[in-house]
């Protein structure tokens, strides 16, 4: 069986990853973990909950029904993206556009309310 190829760099995709790789990607890791942790479970939630739909009776509902959408969501599509990056090698490239995806729509929540 033939080692598949990363066009990026040439390297077999089952070569051992060097020290600082791993380090690089723990602490991608460990931040993006935090973040998520702080801004979807307690700031945003406080935030949508109490601003963005502080009008209506049921904000709390409407906060569940979205995080369980986005959460069915993740679960079809990270499968399929996961592997799409691993096979084609563009995992960086990957890394990249979902971060930046992600702070676009943290900056986007300043003009939420």
């Amino acid at each position: 069986m033939a080692a598949a190829t990363t066009p990026a760099d040439g390297r077999s995709a089952w070569d051992p990853a060097s020290r600082t790789q791993i380090a690089s990607w723990t602490l991608y890791d460990f931040g993006s973990s935090a973040f998520n942790t702080l801004m979807v479970t307690f700031i945003f939630h406080w935030y949508f909950v109490n601003v963005v739909a502080a009008d209506t009776a049921s904000g709390t509902v409407i906060w569940r029904r979205a995080v369980m959408i986005s959460a069915l969501v993740v679960a079809i599509l990270m499968p399929i993206l996961g592997a799409a990056a691993d096979y084609g090698g563009r995992k960086k490239q990957f890394l990249v556009g979902f971060a930046l995806m992600s702070i676009a729509a943290t900056v986007a929540l300043f003009f939420v309310g």
